[in-house]
């Protein structure tokens, strides 16, 4: 036997001559690709039952099932409840068969839900994206096709090494050719496929496409990538590859062991001991980014756009022309090289999740929060002894949120926002709340328990909460990350991986309240998170009422923030009582120099004292104004915010609106985004996007629910869904200059200045004449 030290990048259940395996793929330290291939793993559920009696029965019954290995009687727990239970061990195989036969018992089924590859990560502890020291013995399994090495595993540990492997990453963009439409694998081909290496190489594949595929499988395989990143791959690349390889006799041979991509959890495609990893699911969890395109993610994180962007809908145009078609290519290539530098950017918060949850990187993004909290609790079930639920479909009404005070209309100076530190964890923990101590009243049983009765609950406090234990112990390891933070350099690998560790702990621990009133959730209780709504909404109360009773000016407050005008003396003593009145704690998140408030809720703009602007909840940021409206409104704030005087304000939006009558503007900055919420067929009202997104279903564009149709008004009379046309299809000349003065400019501007006085018919009138008069003549 001997011991290697290696960093886990993938897990997956293989066959081999008729029996089940789980394969670990890992690096090792000098380099390595190598396989430890565990071949005692089996499949377990549990059934539960209401009496011995029972449980006897069931165990003798099971155990003449073929295919079932071992019975045991075992205690356990599900939502507070001791059970009593048979732990049945079993061929992977078998297991549906045998689940068959256990639910003519009398008994509640539990875990049969989950996957093998994953019942051995949670029942050993094993995490991937980590570095374990594994004790191993020679396998027969020769190593070939980007593995260098093979072993029988025998045991993990798991290594404290906060730093990452060297890993190889290669960065992909594809462009298909359609004359007209949306291209489809069935019949347009593959034109270039660019690639970025993060050892520098640059490789941009063109010509034949059969060559363009085969030169793109034996680049994979010479370089043998251990991440391989591109956007959309999963919707759209994979699949597309699969098939016209399949049109043209060619395989796929871009997973290690010479293997094919296919379809796995979540719809997210594997590729055999390589992490394949989509940024498109990567933005889809980014709030700021509304339209979820690699532009707006490569502008999030400071990606320069050095190259001329080509919208997908002249890609075949550009093709065509050769004087366009290189600016095509740099574009591609733009697109590979934005992919590998993000990926790099965000490496050690993909690695630090899918360490801290247990899933594999390739799809820790893929899944959604509520799916990585819920495989965070599922082994931490596993180590308490706790029933994993199943997943169920469930209709669920909804509950009230946090507290929302309506904003004092106007601009203010010096206002501080006192934020509760981790309110809604803090709540849990002190008053442990979990979906296993929460109970509705009335409630009869014996229990101490602390009653809610806005929520019309109580919570059990004789006995720690499953979800009370396990958010202690994530804020206690965050804790011990912080430390250790303040150890390292901030320069070092290690900090940044470290770093990445303590948020995502924060993430984690935060998203445990709102877990429990999801439909989705195996631990799933809207009345416990219903409960620490209903506190929260008592603490920021209590913390406005005690505020305005010591002479504080309370501005607005949302959720577990409350804005007071800067008092430094007040609010210290203030932040005092938080902690030792509420047993909270709260701090002063941010000071603002002025901020400016509208009528509504949530909306909200201001300057801090280190000169950073804040937009909450205006046009500016909200995704369903053109882009000259939002820049118009974010100038048009910054300014005010300023201290500029009200005629300065009003030259400002008259020379913006001088620019749309001179058509003085990038038709793209005119476009209008709109999602569609529903598939087309099922709209009853011609909306403008609607029926932009129904013209270019007629061209041959795929067009489905979720798309964003982006389209601008022209001139013309009739309806406004008669006068928009697609982007693509129009010019600046063609464009309705007073629409978008009137239902963009005009209330944008108006928003913002009706909290100094300025209304609607003043900025109106402003705005419609720009030009008139002396104007005219510049």
């Amino acid at each position: 036997m001997s011991h290697k030290s290696l960093w886990i990048i993938d897990v997956s259940a293989e066959q081999v001559n008729g029996s089940d395996e789980i394969w670990v793929w890992g690096k090792t330290e000098d380099g390595k690709i190598c396989i430890l291939r565990e071949r005692n793993q089996k499949q377990k559920f549990y059934i539960a039952f209401d009496s011995h009696e029972k449980v006897e029965k069931a165990k003798k019954y099971l155990s003449t099932i073929p295919g079932v290995i071992k019975c045991d009687i075992v205690k356990r727990r599900s939502f507070g409840i001791e059970k009593i239970a048979v732990e049945v061990v079993c061929l992977p195989s078998k297991t549906e068969s045998i689940v068959k036969a256990a639910s003519k018992l009398e008994g509640e089924i539990f875990e049969d839900d989950i996957r093998f590859s994953n019942r051995f990560l949670l029942e050993n502890d094993i995490s991937p994206s980590s570095w374990y020291e594994a004790s191993v013995e020679e396998s027969d399994l020769k190593p070939s096709d980007g593995v260098d090495e093979t072993y029988i595993l025998k045991s993990l540990r798991k290594l404290e090494i906060s730093t990452l492997p060297s890993l190889k990453i290669m960065a992909l963009d594809f462009i298909y050719y359609s004359e007209k439409g949306t291209p489809t694998p069935e019949k347009n081909p593959i034109i270039v496929i660019s690639i970025a290496l993060n050892d520098g190489k640059r490789i941009q594949l063109t010509g034949d496409e059969k060559e363009i595929i085969s030169s793109f499988i034996s680049l994979t395989k010479e370089f043998n990538p251990d991440v391989i990143v591109g956007y959309r791959t999963n919707t759209i690349h994979w699949s597309y590859l699969l098939k016209r390889c399949e049109k043209l006799g060619i395989k796929l041979e871009v997973g290690r062991l010479n293997s094919e991509p296919h379809q796995s959890l979540y719809g997210h495609f594997s590729i055999l001991g390589r992490i394949n990893f989509d940024l498109k699911d990567y933005a889809d969890d980014i709030v700021a980014i509304q339209r979820k395109t690699l532009e707006e993610l490569a502008e999030y994180f400071g990606v320069s756009m050095n190259v001329e962007p080509v919208d997908e809908f002249f890609y075949s145009k550009y093709w065509r022309d050769p004087n366009k078609r290189q600016i095509l290519l740099k574009y591609s290539m733009w697109r590979a090289e934005a992919c590998l530098k993000i990926f790099e950017t965000i490496s050690s918060e993909v690695f630090s999740l899918s360490s801290i949850t247990g899933l594999p990187a390739d799809y820790v993004f893929t899944a959604s929060p509520a799916f990585r909290l819920e495989n965070f609790l599922m082994r931490s079930a596993i180590k308490t002894g706790e029933l994993i639920p199943k997943s169920r479909e469930r209709l669920a009404p909804s509950y009230p949120g946090g507290k929302v005070l309506s904003p004092k209309k106007g601009l203010h100076k010096k206002v501080a926002v006192v934020d509760f530190k981790a309110m809604y964890p803090s709540l849990m923990l002190k008053y442990n709340i979990s979906p296993d101590t929460v109970r509705v009243l009335p409630y009869e049983g014996e229990e101490n328990v602390v009653v809610v009765e806005e929520a019309n609950t109580c919570i059990i406090q004789d006995r720690k909460g499953f979800f009370t234990e396990v958010l202690g112990k994530l804020v206690e390891e965050r804790d011990r990350v912080r430390k250790l933070l303040k150890q390292v350099s901030k320069d070092s690998a290690e900090y940044r991986y470290l770093d990445a560790v303590q948020k995502t702990l924060k993430v984690l621990a935060n998203a445990m309240y709102g877990y429990m009133g999801w439909i989705g959730a195996r631990w799933y209780l809207r009345e416990g998170a219903e409960t620490v709504t209903a506190l929260g909404r008592k603490v920021i109360t209590q913390t406005i009422e005690k505020a305005e009773k010591m002479g504080l000016d309370v501005i607005y407050g949302d959720t577990d923030s409350v804005f007071i005008r800067y008092d430094e003396q007040k609010i210290n003593e203030l932040l005092r009582w938080i902690n030792e009145d509420l047993g909270l704690e709260a701090k002063i998140d941010k000071i603002y120099e002025t901020v400016i408030f509208t009528e509504a809720k949530k909306r909200y703009a201001g300057i801090t004292t280190d000169g950073s602007l804040d937009i909450v909840g205006l046009e500016a940021v909200r995704g369903d104004w053109c882009k000259y409206a939002k820049e118009t409104q974010k100038i048009l704030l910054e300014k005010l915010l300023k201290g500029e005087k009200k005629d300065n304000l009003l030259s400002f939006i008259r020379e913006r609106a001088l620019k749309l009558k001179r058509r003085q503007v990038n038709i793209m900055d005119l476009v209008i985004w709109k999602q569609l919420a529903k598939k087309l067929e099922d709209y009853e009202v011609k909306a403008p996007h609607v029926a932009v997104a129904l013209d270019l279903l007629q061209d041959g564009w795929k067009v489905e629910k979720g798309d964003f149709v982006g389209f601008v008004v022209t001139t013309g009379s009739g309806p406004i869904h008669t006068r928009a046309k697609h982007y693509s299809k129009a010019s600046i000349d063609e464009v309705d200059v007073n629409y978008y003065i009137e239902k963009q400019l005009v209330p944008v501007c108006e928003r913002v200045l009706s909290v100094i006085g300025i209304g609607p018919k003043e900025v109106e009138y402003v705005a419609k004449m720009a030009g008139l008069g002396m104007e005219a003549f510049f």
